[in-house]
Protein backbone atom coordinates (compact mmCIF):
# COMPACT_ATOMS: atom_id res chain seq x y z
CA UNK A 1 0.00 0.00 0.00
CA UNK A 2 2.63 2.46 0.65
CA UNK A 3 4.39 1.32 -2.49
CA UNK A 4 1.01 1.91 -4.54
CA UNK A 5 0.37 5.34 -2.54
CA UNK A 6 3.81 6.50 -3.58
CA UNK A 7 3.19 5.86 -6.95
CA UNK A 8 -0.59 7.71 -7.25
CA UNK A 9 1.44 11.02 -5.02
CA UNK A 10 4.34 11.11 -7.47
CA UNK A 11 3.10 14.15 -9.64
CA UNK A 12 2.59 15.93 -6.53
CA UNK A 13 6.11 15.01 -5.61
CA UNK A 14 7.27 16.05 -8.66
CA UNK A 15 5.84 19.45 -8.77
CA UNK A 16 6.80 19.66 -4.99
CA UNK A 17 10.55 19.31 -6.16
CA UNK A 18 10.06 22.10 -9.01
CA UNK A 19 8.61 24.54 -6.90
CA UNK A 20 11.68 24.04 -4.32
CA UNK A 21 13.95 24.43 -7.28
CA UNK A 22 12.03 28.16 -8.50
CA UNK A 23 11.73 29.66 -5.10
CA UNK A 24 11.42 32.87 -5.49
CA UNK A 25 14.20 33.50 -2.32
CA UNK A 26 16.98 31.56 -4.49
CA UNK A 27 17.78 29.83 -1.24
CA UNK A 28 17.82 25.75 -0.84
CA UNK A 29 19.65 24.03 2.52
CA UNK A 30 20.27 20.89 1.98
CA UNK A 31 21.29 17.92 4.62
CA UNK A 32 21.44 14.26 5.13
CA UNK A 33 20.87 11.09 7.22
CA UNK A 34 21.51 7.77 6.76
CA UNK A 35 18.82 4.58 5.51
CA UNK A 36 19.24 1.00 6.26
CA UNK A 37 18.27 -0.62 2.66
CA UNK A 38 18.14 -4.50 3.10
CA UNK A 39 20.24 -5.75 0.05
CA UNK A 40 22.57 -3.34 -0.20
CA UNK A 41 26.24 -4.23 1.65
CA UNK A 42 26.59 -3.15 4.82
CA UNK A 43 29.55 -1.68 4.53
CA UNK A 44 28.22 1.06 1.85
CA UNK A 45 25.60 3.09 3.77
CA UNK A 46 22.76 4.71 1.81
CA UNK A 47 21.13 8.19 2.53
CA UNK A 48 17.96 10.30 2.66
CA UNK A 49 18.53 13.55 1.56
CA UNK A 50 16.45 16.33 2.90
CA UNK A 51 16.13 19.60 0.58
CA UNK A 52 14.25 22.69 2.03
CA UNK A 53 12.96 26.57 1.35
CA UNK A 54 13.99 28.95 3.78
CA UNK A 55 12.31 31.26 6.17
CA UNK A 56 11.77 33.52 3.10
CA UNK A 57 9.24 31.13 1.34
CA UNK A 58 6.34 28.35 2.20
CA UNK A 59 8.08 25.52 3.47
CA UNK A 60 8.89 23.11 0.93
CA UNK A 61 10.92 19.67 2.11
CA UNK A 62 12.10 16.90 0.06
CA UNK A 63 13.13 13.51 1.12
CA UNK A 64 15.22 12.24 -1.50
CA UNK A 65 16.98 8.59 -1.47
CA UNK A 66 20.17 7.97 -2.43
CA UNK A 67 22.13 4.62 -2.62
CA UNK A 68 25.13 6.52 -1.31
CA UNK A 69 26.48 9.34 0.33
CA UNK A 70 26.99 10.85 -3.74
CA UNK A 71 24.81 13.77 -4.15
CA UNK A 72 23.97 12.54 -7.38
CA UNK A 73 19.77 12.62 -7.10
CA UNK A 74 20.03 16.18 -5.52
CA UNK A 75 22.37 17.45 -8.92
CA UNK A 76 19.69 16.07 -10.92
CA UNK A 77 16.81 18.07 -8.88
CA UNK A 78 18.96 21.44 -9.26
CA UNK A 79 19.61 20.81 -12.68
CA UNK A 80 18.06 24.21 -13.70
CA UNK A 81 18.65 26.02 -10.42
CA UNK A 82 20.58 29.46 -10.02
CA UNK A 83 20.52 30.10 -6.59
CA UNK A 84 22.34 29.36 -3.40
CA UNK A 85 22.15 26.67 -1.24
CA UNK A 86 23.16 26.09 2.65
CA UNK A 87 24.78 23.31 4.30
CA UNK A 88 27.59 21.34 6.68
CA UNK A 89 31.10 20.51 6.07
CA UNK A 90 30.28 17.61 4.31
CA UNK A 91 32.74 17.13 1.16
CA UNK A 92 30.26 16.41 -1.45
CA UNK A 93 29.20 20.17 -1.42
CA UNK A 94 31.99 21.36 -2.68
CA UNK A 95 31.08 21.00 -6.89
CA UNK A 96 29.24 23.55 -5.90
CA UNK A 97 31.05 26.48 -4.87
CA UNK A 98 32.49 29.07 -7.05
CA UNK A 99 35.33 27.40 -8.23
CA UNK A 100 33.56 23.90 -8.13
CA UNK A 101 32.89 21.51 -10.82
CA UNK A 102 28.74 22.19 -11.41
CA UNK A 103 28.96 25.95 -9.37
CA UNK A 104 25.92 27.48 -8.04
CA UNK A 105 25.79 31.70 -6.81
CA UNK A 106 27.33 30.37 -3.38
CA UNK A 107 27.60 27.75 -0.59
CA UNK A 108 26.78 29.24 2.38
CA UNK A 109 28.18 27.25 5.14
CA UNK A 110 26.60 26.90 8.51
CA UNK A 111 27.74 28.57 11.16
CA UNK A 112 25.98 26.91 14.08
CA UNK A 113 28.24 23.73 13.02
CA UNK A 114 30.86 26.29 13.54
CA UNK A 115 30.35 27.43 16.43
CA UNK A 116 29.85 23.45 17.42
CA UNK A 117 33.81 22.74 16.19
CA UNK A 118 35.09 25.35 19.12
CA UNK A 119 32.48 24.17 21.70
CA UNK A 120 34.00 20.60 21.49
CA UNK A 121 37.54 21.65 21.37
CA UNK A 122 37.18 23.04 24.86
CA UNK A 123 35.07 19.87 26.74
CA UNK A 124 34.76 22.15 30.16
CA UNK A 125 33.44 25.34 28.24
CA UNK A 126 29.58 24.35 29.41
CA UNK A 127 30.15 22.33 32.62
CA UNK A 128 29.36 23.46 35.70
CA UNK A 129 32.35 22.07 37.43
CA UNK A 130 34.96 23.64 35.58
CA UNK A 131 37.69 25.61 37.87
CA UNK A 132 39.71 27.55 36.20
CA UNK A 133 38.72 31.87 35.58
CA UNK A 134 40.52 32.70 32.67
CA UNK A 135 39.18 32.71 29.32
CA UNK A 136 40.81 29.62 27.15
CA UNK A 137 40.67 30.47 22.81
CA UNK A 138 38.22 28.65 22.37
CA UNK A 139 35.61 29.92 24.85
CA UNK A 140 37.03 33.67 22.86
CA UNK A 141 36.23 32.54 19.61
CA UNK A 142 32.55 30.73 20.61
CA UNK A 143 31.83 34.34 22.21
CA UNK A 144 32.80 36.20 18.96
CA UNK A 145 30.59 33.85 17.41
CA UNK A 146 28.14 34.87 19.45
CA UNK A 147 27.99 38.44 18.30
CA UNK A 148 27.46 37.46 14.79
CA UNK A 149 24.38 35.28 16.22
CA UNK A 150 22.87 38.06 18.02
CA UNK A 151 23.48 40.50 15.10
CA UNK A 152 21.49 37.76 13.11
CA UNK A 153 18.71 37.73 15.28
CA UNK A 154 18.20 41.75 15.83
CA UNK A 155 17.71 41.82 11.88
CA UNK A 156 15.20 39.25 12.18
CA UNK A 157 13.44 41.23 15.15
CA UNK A 158 13.29 44.33 13.63
CA UNK A 159 11.91 42.38 10.19
CA UNK A 160 14.55 43.76 7.45
CA UNK A 161 13.61 42.60 4.00
CA UNK A 162 16.30 41.28 2.10
CA UNK A 163 18.82 44.15 1.33
CA UNK A 164 18.12 45.99 3.70
CA UNK A 165 20.34 42.61 5.78
CA UNK A 166 22.31 42.72 2.80
CA UNK A 167 23.49 46.18 3.79
CA UNK A 168 23.64 45.81 7.80
CA UNK A 169 26.04 43.23 7.01
CA UNK A 170 28.45 44.75 4.67
CA UNK A 171 28.55 47.75 7.12
CA UNK A 172 32.06 48.32 8.49
CA UNK A 173 31.15 46.98 12.26
CA UNK A 174 29.91 43.94 10.71
CA UNK A 175 33.21 43.32 8.58
CA UNK A 176 34.98 44.36 11.51
CA UNK A 177 33.42 41.72 13.74
CA UNK A 178 34.13 38.82 10.71
CA UNK A 179 37.57 39.77 10.51
CA UNK A 180 38.60 39.83 14.07
CA UNK A 181 36.88 36.14 13.92
CA UNK A 182 39.36 35.16 11.11
CA UNK A 183 42.27 36.70 12.18
CA UNK A 184 41.62 34.95 15.88
CA UNK A 185 41.02 31.66 14.56
CA UNK A 186 44.44 32.28 12.24
CA UNK A 187 46.29 33.42 15.47
CA UNK A 188 45.61 30.49 18.08
CA UNK A 189 48.19 28.12 18.86
CA UNK A 190 46.81 24.51 18.38
CA UNK A 191 49.81 22.55 19.53
CA UNK A 192 49.68 19.21 21.16
CA UNK A 193 45.65 19.87 21.04
CA UNK A 194 43.78 18.16 18.08
CA UNK A 195 40.55 18.95 18.65
CA UNK A 196 41.75 22.49 18.77
CA UNK A 197 42.90 22.29 15.61
CA UNK A 198 40.10 20.65 13.87
CA UNK A 199 38.56 23.60 14.76
CA UNK A 200 40.80 26.03 13.82
CA UNK A 201 41.29 24.47 10.13
CA UNK A 202 37.64 24.05 9.59
CA UNK A 203 37.16 27.85 10.35
CA UNK A 204 39.70 28.75 8.30
CA UNK A 205 39.14 25.96 5.09
CA UNK A 206 35.67 27.21 4.29
CA UNK A 207 36.46 30.78 5.70
CA UNK A 208 34.80 31.81 2.30
CA UNK A 209 31.68 29.86 2.73
CA UNK A 210 30.82 31.17 5.56
CA UNK A 211 31.27 34.82 4.21
CA UNK A 212 28.80 34.20 1.54
CA UNK A 213 25.72 35.77 3.38
CA UNK A 214 27.29 38.93 2.59
CA UNK A 215 26.13 38.75 -1.28
CA UNK A 216 23.07 37.97 -0.64
CA UNK A 217 20.47 38.48 2.58
CA UNK A 218 18.21 36.12 1.60
CA UNK A 219 20.57 33.80 3.18
CA UNK A 220 20.02 32.53 6.89
CA UNK A 221 23.34 31.73 8.53
CA UNK A 222 22.23 28.70 9.98
CA UNK A 223 21.63 24.85 8.85
CA UNK A 224 19.01 24.41 11.26
CA UNK A 225 16.29 24.90 9.12
CA UNK A 226 16.94 21.17 7.48
CA UNK A 227 18.52 19.29 10.26
CA UNK A 228 14.87 20.25 11.54
CA UNK A 229 13.47 18.33 8.45
CA UNK A 230 15.96 15.68 9.22
CA UNK A 231 14.68 15.15 12.58
CA UNK A 232 11.29 13.66 11.65
CA UNK A 233 12.96 10.63 9.73
CA UNK A 234 15.84 9.70 12.10
CA UNK A 235 12.89 9.10 14.49
CA UNK A 236 10.87 7.47 12.30
CA UNK A 237 13.93 5.08 11.83
CA UNK A 238 14.00 3.90 14.98
CA UNK A 239 11.00 2.27 14.52
CA UNK A 240 11.06 0.95 11.62
CA UNK A 241 15.20 0.33 10.94
CA UNK A 242 15.06 -0.29 7.08
CA UNK A 243 13.63 -0.14 4.15
CA UNK A 244 13.44 -3.99 2.42
CA UNK A 245 14.54 -2.34 -0.89
CA UNK A 246 15.51 0.64 -3.33
CA UNK A 247 11.95 1.02 -4.53
CA UNK A 248 10.94 0.79 -1.30
CA UNK A 249 13.32 3.62 0.19
CA UNK A 250 12.60 6.08 -2.46
CA UNK A 251 8.82 5.34 -1.82
CA UNK A 252 9.69 6.11 2.07
CA UNK A 253 11.15 9.71 0.72
CA UNK A 254 7.71 10.59 -1.48
CA UNK A 255 5.65 9.51 1.48
CA UNK A 256 8.03 11.56 3.93
CA UNK A 257 7.86 14.87 1.41
CA UNK A 258 4.33 14.98 1.33
CA UNK A 259 2.92 14.65 4.75
CA UNK A 260 5.76 16.80 5.90
CA UNK A 261 5.56 19.66 3.49
CA UNK A 262 1.18 19.44 3.99
CA UNK A 263 2.27 19.55 8.39
CA UNK A 264 4.71 22.63 7.55
CA UNK A 265 1.51 24.08 5.84
CA UNK A 266 -0.92 23.55 8.83
CA UNK A 267 -3.03 20.73 6.68
CA UNK A 268 -4.57 18.13 8.57
CA UNK A 269 -2.30 15.03 6.87
CA UNK A 270 -5.22 12.65 7.47
CA UNK A 271 -7.64 14.53 5.53
CA UNK A 272 -5.05 16.34 3.03
CA UNK A 273 -4.41 12.56 2.02
CA UNK A 274 -7.55 11.64 1.94
CA UNK A 275 -8.52 14.76 -0.68
CA UNK A 276 -5.34 14.03 -2.90
CA UNK A 277 -6.27 10.19 -2.82
CA UNK A 278 -10.32 10.81 -4.22
CA UNK A 279 -9.01 14.24 -6.41
CA UNK A 280 -5.62 12.80 -8.07
CA UNK A 281 -7.63 11.45 -11.67
CA UNK A 282 -9.95 14.81 -11.73
CA UNK A 283 -7.57 17.88 -10.71
CA UNK A 284 -4.07 18.83 -12.03
CA UNK A 285 -0.77 18.10 -9.73
CA UNK A 286 -0.55 21.30 -9.00
CA UNK A 287 -3.78 22.17 -7.46
CA UNK A 288 -3.13 19.82 -4.84
CA UNK A 289 0.02 21.21 -3.35
CA UNK A 290 -0.03 21.56 -0.22
CA UNK A 291 -0.22 25.39 -0.07
CA UNK A 292 -3.07 25.27 -2.88
CA UNK A 293 -5.19 27.88 -2.65
CA UNK A 294 -7.98 24.89 -4.10
CA UNK A 295 -7.59 23.00 -0.83
CA UNK A 296 -10.63 23.43 0.98
CA UNK A 297 -10.51 25.31 4.15
CA UNK A 298 -11.86 22.30 6.04
CA UNK A 299 -8.73 20.69 5.49
CA UNK A 300 -6.57 23.65 7.25
CA UNK A 301 -5.71 22.76 10.71
CA UNK A 302 -7.66 25.23 13.26
CA UNK A 303 -4.23 27.19 14.68
CA UNK A 304 -5.02 29.08 18.84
Amino acid sequence: YALKSAEILTPVYDKMKEALVNNSAQSIHVDETTVQVLGVDEREKSYMYVSTTSFWNRPILIYDFSLDRTTTEFEVMIENYDGFITVDGYGGYDKFKENGEKPLKGVQMCWAHLRRYWVNADPEMLSKKRKRNKETEAEKMVHLIDKVFQKEKQFKNRKLTMDEIKAERNKPEFLKLLDEIYKKASSIDTFGQAKLEEAKNYTLKHWNEFKTFLKYGGLDITNSIAERAVRPFAVARNSFLFCKSERGAKATGILFSIVQTARANGLSVEKYLNYVFNNIGTKTASDLLPWSESIPQGIRMKLN
